[in-house]
């Protein structure tokens, strides 16, 4: 959340923040979210809760959501209620490594690249369409937390491009595969 933020004031990412919710109260952009003047809200993500997300997006006009450190499956529900583009950003080369720990996946499995995934967010765990991805090589790297600031990293320059590409509708859709303009 902080990158995109960080992209937002430097001009780089196209669409206004918002807001930002998270659902844990102790979440780091929470804080940058409200040091900036970005309406920032913390609650349970619950289904109980979902009316009230659904009208703080409604009245803040939210027409993308890119998750940043949201470990929560989206229900589908959620999904259809709010109609626009969801985002993620995963650390590892979807399909492979889904789900917690992908970091920790790749270096146990051993291998040598790994990298991260922008994809839309359907009702599949890490499975929606891949809108963007960058690979890097991870076989020198010792330990995992070595690996996950690696991916981190990549994953910092990929996550703007990847909204930028989908709030200016710069790519199309062939069957699953994401096919970005120039």
């Amino acid at each position: 959340m902080n990158a995109l933020i960080e992209r937002s004031k430097a001009g780089d990412l196209v669409p206004k923040i918002n807001m930002v919710y998270s659902n844990r109260s102790d979440a780091a952009g929470l804080t940058m979210s409200k040091n900036e003047g970005i309406p920032a809200f913390s609650f349970p993500f619950k289904v109980k809760n979902r009316g009230r997300l659904l009208g703080l997006l409604s009245d803040h006009g939210v027409e993308l959501i890119a998750l940043a450190g949201f470990m929560r499956i989206i229900p589908p529900s959620f999904l259809k209620d709010f109609s626009h583009p969801v985002l993620n950003i995963h650390p590892s080369l979807l399909p492979s490594f889904k789900g917690l720990d992908a970091q920790k996946q790749a270096f146990k499995a051993g291998v040598k690249m790994s990298g991260a995934t922008v994809h839309f967010v359907d009702e599949s765990l890490d499975g929606g369409e891949i809108i963007m991805q960058e690979c890097i090589d991870i076989s020198m790297h010792q330990n995992v937390e070595a690996v996950a600031d690696a991916i981190l990293e990549i994953e910092h320059k990929l996550y703007y491009k990847a909204v930028n590409a989908v709030w200016n509708k710069t790519y199309s859709i062939a069957e699953r595969r994401i096919i970005l303009e120039d």
